[in-house]
């Protein structure tokens, strides 16, 4: 889990002697591996608002977590996020989500971030070009926090990609979601 404090009276920080805007991560997949109860790590975050340390919690520990493109292959991209969070532990929802099946590596799922129960804390978007686009631009309408795009053809390819990437990055701003890529390995 992530702890963080608004100001330096607070107790969790008063301990440690770090400023009041610091934060400590605990990688959960690090621990499992590790077979210890918590590695903390503290990490300095200046001049950032509370807002955006909640987003912060959101990518390093989210309570739920839709994967757009999801594969019951654990070798494909959209395959492997399932298999790694399952394999270390993850506790929080699983959201696969893939119109052309009912089920994936066997948890329910979803044709598209819409049907979801709830919106998922992040988000993984591993379907490529418009598909990409579509769901990076459904994920902030439905109120998702972080947006990860592992797809690459934006950008780096020109005109058209950057106007595609522009999309996705407008789309974002306008929702208040962070996003994380294109081109991203999570």
């Amino acid at each position: 889990p992530l702890h963080s404090g608004g100001n330096a009276s607070s107790p969790s920080f008063t301990a440690t002697g770090l400023p009041p805007h610091s934060v400590w991560i605990a990688s959960a997949a690090s621990t499992a591996r590790m077979g210890i109860d918590q590695l903390m790590i503290p990490i300095m975050i200046v001049g950032m608002k509370k807002k955006t340390t909640g987003g912060l919690r959101a990518a390093l520990d989210p309570a739920s977590i839709a994967i757009v493109g999801a594969s019951d292959n654990p070798h494909k991209v959209g395959g492997r996020p399932i298999l790694y969070m399952r394999r270390y532990g993850y506790r929080g929802q699983i959201y696969p989500v893939n119109p052309a099946r009912a089920e994936v590596q066997g948890l329910k799922a979803y044709p598209d971030v819409t049907s979801l129960p709830r919106a998922p804390e992040l988000a993984i978007v591993a379907v490529s070009g418009e598909e990409a686009v579509d769901a990076v631009e459904a994920c902030a309408a439905r109120g998702v926090k972080v947006c990860v795009v592992m797809s690459s053809g934006f950008g780096e390819i020109g005109a058209a990609g950057r106007a595609m990437q522009e999309r996705m990055l407008a789309a974002a701003r306008a929702a208040g979601m962070r996003l994380v890529g294109p081109n991203c390995q999570g």
